[in-house]
C-alpha cells in the first residue's frame, strides 16, 4: 500500500540538507585524519633532521631535502587546517 505521508516526508527539501551536513561532517573527519597523518610525518622528519645534525659531519644535501619536505608538509597541514575552519563555520561548504 502506498503511504503518501511517508513519501512526502522523504522527498521534502530538508532531506538533502541533512545529507549535506552529514557529508560535511564526514569530510571534516577525513580532513582531520589527514592532518594527523601529516603531523606524524612532520614529526618523523623533525627527528631525522635532528639525527642528521648530530652526525659528526652532517650531509647538507640531505638536510636541505629533509627541511624542504618538512616545510612542504607544514604548508599542506596549514592548508587543511584552513579548510577545516571553513567547514566549521559553514557545514554546507564544499
Amino acid at each position: 500500500m502506498f503511504d503518501q505521508a511517508a513519501f512526502l516526508e522523504r522527498t521534502t527539501p530538508a532531506a538533502p540538507k541533512a545529507r549535506s551536513a552529514t557529508r560535511a561532517t564526514a569530510k571534516a573527519a577525513s580532513i582531520a585524519a589527514r592532518i594527523e597523518a601529516i603531523r606524524r610525518r612532520h614529526q618523523m622528519l623533525d627527528r631525522s633532521v635532528e639525527d642528521e645534525h648530530l652526525r659528526p659531519m652532517p650531509d647538507t644535501a640531505v638536510l636541505r631535502s629533509l627541511k624542504r619536505e618538512r616545510l612542504r608538509l607544514k604548508d599542506e597541514m596549514q592548508s587543511y587546517e584552513g579548510l577545516l575552519r571553513v567547514l566549521a563555520r559553514d557545514p554546507a561548504a564544499p
